[in-house]
């Protein structure tokens, strides 16, 4: 990791233990698990794009019965501290109050595990609105698999607030450190490049930018065993879309930042296509040639790198191929040509024939950690001729010594790490169907650069106007399983 971008990795790396911890602690106390099946929820009147609030001082607002604790504006909340007379704190995974306040949380009111997003209502540049947007318009797409689902939007007192479903597993750069020698093999990283490729391509072709690139920033669903985009707080509307010359602002560090930033120059989407190669180089080297450049050296280190074929050292031709295209891009992506590249480097030269197969973080369980079962006479069952005593299968759990009996028969593979900074889950479950439709309608919004809002009429959507209540319900969709998302198709097609 590059000196440049060390304040940026150690604030994300703290958020990432801080779920994790207060993961642990919540299981400790026998909370809910999971944030799976339909949920009801809430929608709110709100504007606005990004920003935050600057209010430094410490005060307390009481509009209602219990007084919250303010500071930047944003509400200070502790462990065990209920929100909007639903949600138990479990603690705070995010400190930059510039994109909203982020907690874990518990909805009691539903027995769910949600991320809490809060921001000032009066804010009319909020992130979070900003998200709820977005969010939203990847659900009307089918797309929410690339990012999350929102599980409710609303106001309460002065704060907007949106809660999305926690989706578990590590961040990538958790998932990077666990590696001896903080690197993957091409298996690996070719398949983790080619969901982030799916993540752009999505962001894309619903007319944003992600503006930033970071392994901090995507998370490994252990459910369906794909990455998926966390941090969403960079995200814009692509002002060329709108027609707004040189607007977007690369916005992350210049560890993996496009050249088109060290010039100055406004970001195209084939820029961040470009920050995906040094990120997949470095999963693959486990470093980059600028790592420990000033920032005013690393523009002209990266060029001479990608001049004199620096960066392909000791790489399979495969990889020339990728750097040539993506470094040539001058106005529409082929993505599928790119997702082709990645898929023959992981299949060929990673041997990856089956999606299934572990990543290199992920490992199977030992002949000891599997449940061991036992064929026992139930003396309470008849057999066929109405004698007690019948055969009956009793699947005792041994090895933890329990009376347990049962089986989940959504558990298909036991997947472990042994790490302080990861604990992926052991099952792979597939959460149960909800509703026949998986999608509802939402009130179209029209998203504008300048003025991105979420308006209400008397309680009702200025897009649909059906008698909806200003807090909706928003279903939570399937996972998908690991062997549809990679189909015939190498691509998303939004």
């Amino acid at each position: 990791m590059a000196k440049n971008d060390v304040n940026v990795a150690d604030k994300d790396r703290s958020e990432s233990m801080a779920i994790e911890n207060v993961m642990q602690k919540t299981n400790a106390e026998g909370s809910a698990n999971g944030a799976e099946g339909s949920a009801n929820g809430a929608e709110g009147s709100a504007n606005g794009a990004e920003g935050s609030a600057n209010d430094a001082t410490m005060n307390r607002t009481s509009t209602d019965d219990t007084p919250l604790k303010i500071l930047n504006g944003l509400p200070m909340m502790e462990t065990d501290e209920i929100f909007d007379h639903r949600f138990r704190i479990y603690g705070r995974i995010g400190w930059d109050d510039r994109v909203g306040a982020t907690y874990f949380a518990l909805d009691e009111k539903e027995n769910k595990q949600v991320i809490l997003r809060i921001d000032r209502n009066d804010n009319a540049l909020s992130i979070v609105k900003m998200e709820a947007v977005f969010l939203r318009e990847a659900e009307k797409h089918h797309r929410w698999i690339f990012f999350e689902q929102i599980h409710r939007q609303a106001i309460y007192r002065q704060f907007f607030y949106l809660t999305i479903y926690h989706r578990y597993g590590p961040s990538l750069i958790d998932s990077i450190n666990y590696m001896k020698d903080h690197r993957f093999s091409h298996g690996t990283a070719a398949r983790l490049a080619f969901d982030i490729l799916n993540i752009l391509e999505a962001i894309h072709k619903l007319g944003y930018l992600l503006r930033s690139m970071h392994p901090s920033m995507f998370y490994f669903d252990v459910n369906n065993r794909h990455l998926f985009l966390f941090d969403r707080t960079t995200i814009q509307i692509d002002a060329d879309q709108l027609q707004i010359p040189a607007a977007n602002r690369w916005v992350g560090g210049p560890q993996y930042a496009p050249i088109a930033y060290h010039r100055g120059e406004s970001i195209k989407r084939h820029d961040e296509i470009e920050s995906l190669f040094y990120l997949l180089i470095e999963m693959l080297t486990g470093s980059l040639p600028w790592d420990s450049a000033r920032a005013d050296q690393i523009e002209d280190i990266k060029e001479k790198s990608i001049q004199q074929r620096v960066l392909l050292v000791g790489l399979p031709h495969e990889y020339a191929h990728l750097q040539d295209y993506i470094m040539k891009i001058d106005g529409e992506i082929d993505y599928q040509y790119i997702g082709n590249l990645l898929k023959k480097i992981y299949q060929e030269i990673g041997e990856i024939h089956d999606l299934d197969e572990n990543f290199d973080f992920e490992r199977d369980p030992t002949k000891d950690e599997l449940p061991k079962f036992i064929l026992e006479k139930d003396m309470n069952t008849k057999d066929l001729e109405g004698k007690n005593g019948a055969n009956a299968i009793a699947l005792t759990d041994r090895t933890a010594d329990t009376d347990n009996i049962g089986i989940n028969k959504n558990q298909a593979e036991n997947l472990t790490l042994e790490d302080e900074n990861i604990a992926i889950g052991d099952e792979r479950m597939i959460p149960n169907r909800s509703q026949d439709h998986h999608h509802m309608l939402i009130d179209e919004l029209s998203a504008q650069l300048s003025n991105i809002h979420l308006q209400t009429n008397d309680g009702q959507f200025d897009a649909e106007k059906d008698n909806q209540p200003m807090e909706a319900e928003f279903p939570q969709t399937l996972n998908v399983p690991s062997n549809k998302m990679y189909g015939e198709e190498d691509h998303v097609n939004v």
